[in-house]
């Protein structure tokens, strides 16, 4: 079978370039994501005899279960059952037909439902198809997969639907942790929870428009699109959603009051609207050329709590609630160009990015209980832009039938300035100033990086496959800033000012290897490794001009070697229908080693010269072992169960530069900062006692422990605990024409760190409810109406019961359609 390439897409510039490996994979016949052992033909009903007609036996299959997502309009993955060259060639996850080969074709295991996450059609698509039917499909595909030459497209069909939607939500308690939580607000609000209408132009041209518009919570999605087949389309659109943040402040028992709080409602609005134009003409290249803008605005709340003190106890603490305003604009350009030439596949990507973004965030320093308002407060304002260009090439081609090649290279440049400015203001009077203040009005980075990227998939031969790349990248970063000064309005101060540089040199290498082998019956085996290489150089010096000693004053070089290697390997096996087991083991070393040419620090004595942070850091390395297995039991066609386990150990060691103790000896060198430990196991069961009934739950568990080297320290103690939940639901046929939903969902979390005495209790323990019961009842063929009942409660005891709240809502919608 010759290769097509698979719709892997070309990452986003910026990141690290790993998809060669993912295109090469994929073009595997079923990849590892399909668990191996569900491919296996013993699983599936047997081909239909005598010979398929596609006419007769396999078009009203489509039309009933897959043109509606694989059909010219929209088809989902990019994959298209209308006409032969398109069914062929595959769509995002691969080559889904194997003519001649039914047993090797993963669409017929997708249409049997044997595999987890792809069963098709999806629920509410369609009939799942019978035994009957996925015979005929295997016989079709067995004898050619031919479509008549009659079979080109799927008559487009004028398409409209609607439906409204109305919620009313009452909360008591805390609404604004409602609203964190549920990403909806309080009060009465509703709108279009969606309509979509599509009309046929004529001779394969349509227009499309898809939308969602909701009050109160401030989300709306609007598409529209001119297509005509063979030629191009044009699209255009626009969406926003707000997100909530809670305003309240940390939690201390000992203060006897509740969190602080800002007293603000804060969210951000995000957003976006773009439009794009491409030419889809065949023997041509297909280009598309686009324009998007992205934007954040709004206020949230930060981590940065600020100290508050009660003069009752004498207890200190960091947890006055701190909050950022912020505004982001990127305007983003596209240009994508794809074209096969002399069988290579060649497509270049190109993103130009400016972006725009000013924050401001409010900083209590110190609070006394009680009070008005903080004794002093800091604010700081910082503007940043830059303009970012990526470009990616990438290509690939089948060699011949063992040897498939992919390869590309990414150029990155990004040019950026910005601005700092701090003002802390306390109250006016002999010892402190009224403010000081630290403005920068010029700091500048520019960056540059070069990644190129090599892959290989080798084989199969007979049972045996081979995936390989290798990729480096190269990355010079520069950063300068000059003019920081400091005021001190009502005192003389030191208004000097600090001029810093800084240089960062990366270069890295990675390499990847996959096997595979199918010769076991019924199981598959695979082994996979990566090994990256990475060497580091890093130059930052600061002089404040105020001709003494500074604390800001510093100049450090250090160079650092890092090594990481992870291999793993694993089975999947299904030595029966009703049974399949899948087990991997993972193994993870990051070995980070420092060697620091310089380190000098006017905040240092010098009787302590280069040990200061992080200079007398000489290592750090991470050692990761992870083990997860799944067990699948079908032991009947109403009963399906899954159980998972996963288990995770991670630990942490440090090399330090060796002082004295002050007592004679000597204290560092190689020490255990730290350890993780997880245990993880889940359950999930879906039962079909009755045709009319429908059962299913998922429950998870997870315990974990983080602990640190300094644990005979009170004030540093493990972070432990336990995390719980449970995902139900049900549906149940009350006519034909009526449906009556169940849902229910449950998590707790015990996980803090009990050192509540002598530091801020860190972690969480709460426990969250909700319950969601309704009716659909369809009057007609194109009329549907829905009515909901939701019930959602939340208890967080390490909040002293400020954060929590009880609410109902009920929600009413819709849906109507036209041909």
């Amino acid at each position: 079978m010759k290769r097509e390439r698979s719709g892997c897409a070309t990452p986003a510039p910026g990141r690290g370039w790993r998809s060669g490996v993912c295109l090469a994979w994929l073009v595997l016949a079923g990849s590892s994501s399909l668990g191996g052992a569900e491919l296996d033909p013993a699983r599936l009903p047997p081909a239909a005899t005598g010979q398929a007609d596609y006419d007769r036996d396999i078009r009203p299959i489509f039309q009933s279960a897959c043109f509606r997502c694989h059909g010219p309009e929209r088809p989902k993955s990019h994959f298209r059952l209308d006409n032969q060259a398109s069914a062929l060639k595959g769509g995002d996850n691969g080559i889904a037909i194997v003519p001649g080969q039914s047993a090797k074709s993963p669409l017929v295991f997708y249409v049997a439902r044997l595999v987890d996450g792809m069963e098709m059609p999806p629920a509410g698509k369609g009939e799942p198809l019978t035994s009957l039917q996925v015979g005929l499909l295997r016989t079709w595909i067995d004898q050619g997969a031919n479509y008549p030459a009659s079979a080109t497209n799927v008559p487009l069909v004028r398409v409209f639907s609607l439906s409204p939607l109305v919620r009313g939500v009452s909360v008591s308690g805390n609404a604004r942790v409602f609203r964190e939580h549920a990403w909806m607000p309080d009060g009465i609000s509703g709108g279009l929870d969606g309509f979509d209408w599509q009309e046929p132009l004529g001779a394969g041209a349509r227009i499309s428009s898809q939308g969602r518009f909701l009050s109160g919570g401030q989300e709306y999605r609007l598409k529209l699109g001119i297509e005509k087949d063979e030629l191009g389309f044009v699209r255009t659109g626009f969406e926003q959603f707000r997100k909530w943040y809670n305003d309240q402040g940390g939690y201390f028992s000992g203060f006897g009051a509740p969190p602080l709080a800002a007293g603000r409602d804060l969210y951000l609005d995000v957003g976006k609207a773009w439009v794009e134009v491409g030419l889809t003409a065949p023997r041509y290249p297909r280009v598309t050329l686009g324009y998007e803008y992205q934007y954040r605005e709004g206020a949230k709340s930060t981590l940065q709590g600020g100290l508050v003190w009660d003069p009752n106890s004498g207890s200190t603490r960091g947890v006055y609630p701190a909050t950022k305003d912020l505004t982001e604009r990127t305007h983003i350009i596209k240009v994508d160009l794809s074209h096969t030439l002399a069988g290579v596949f060649v497509e270049d990507s190109f993103r130009g990015e400016f972006y725009d973004s000013r924050t401001r965030r409010q900083n209590s320093d110190f609070y006394q209980l009680g009070a008005i308002a903080p004794l002093s407060v800091s604010v700081f304002n910082e503007n940043y832009r830059h303009f970012q260009g990526a470009n990616t090439l990438r290509l690939e081609r089948s060699i011949n039938e063992w040897l498939f090649l992919s390869g590309g290279y990414l150029y990155s440049s990004l040019d950026g300035q910005g601005m700092f400015g701090w003002s802390s203001f306390v109250p006016p009077d002999l010892v402190h100033p009224t403010t000081i203040q630290e403005v920068d009005q010029q700091i500048v980075i520019d960056r540059e990086s070069h990644v190129f990227n090599a892959n290989a998939l080798l084989g199969p031969w007979g049972d045996l496959a081979l995936t390989c790349g290798f990729q480096s990248e190269w990355t010079r970063q520069h950063g300068f800033t000059a003019g920081l000064t400091r005021v001190y309005p009502r005192a003389t101060g030191d208004p000097g000012g600090l001029s810093s540089f800084s240089r960062l040199d990366r270069f890295e290498t990675q390499e990847d290897f996959t096997l595979r082998y199918t010769g076991i019956p019924h199981a598959v085996l695979f082994a996979d490794s990566r090994f990256h290489q990475g060497r580091l150089g890093q130059f930052e010096t600061g002089l404040l001009d105020n001709d003494t000693p500074d604390e800001r004053d510093f100049l450090r070089n250090t160079r650092a070697t890092e090594d990481f290697r992870e291999l793993g390997g694993g089975f999947v096996i299904s030595p029966w229908r009703q049974v399949s087991w899948q087990t991997e083991f993972k193994q993870r070393n990051r070995l980070t080693e420092y060697n620091h040419a310089n380190d000098w620090d006017a905040s240092v004595p010098p009787t302590l010269p280069g040990e200061g942070y992080p200079a007398f850091i000489r290592s750090r390395e991470i050692r990761a072992n992870e083990v997860q297995t799944k067990l699948v039991l079908h032991p009947a066609p109403w009963l399906k169960t899954t159980f998972k386990y996963q288990n995770v150990f991670t630990e942490y060691t440090t090399a330090t530069d060796t002082v004295d103790d002050g007592n004679g000896g000597r204290v560092g060198g190689q020490l255990v900062a730290g350890t993780y430990r997880a245990h993880v196991p889940s359950f999930n069961v879906l039962f079909v006692p009755w045709h009319r009934l429908s059962l299913s739950s998922t429950f998870s568990y997870a315990r974990s422990r983080i602990q640190t080297a300094f644990n005979d320290d009170a004030l540093v103690v493990p972070y432990r605990g336990d995390t719980y939940s449970v995902l139900s639901s049900a549906t149940f046929k009350l006519t034909r024409q009526a449906d009556v939903q169940a849902s229910y969902s449950f998590s707790k979390a015990q996980y803090t760190q009990h050192n509540e005495a002598l530091a801020l209790p860190l972690g969480i323990a709460y426990d969250r409810h909700g319950v969601m019961a309704g009716v659909t009842r369809r009057f007609k063929k194109n009329l549907t109406t829905s009515l909901q009942y939701g019930f959602f409660k939340y208890n967080e005891p390490t909040a002293g019961g400020a954060r929590d709240y009880t609410a109902h809502a009920i929600f009413g919608s819709v849906a109507l359609s036209l041909p």
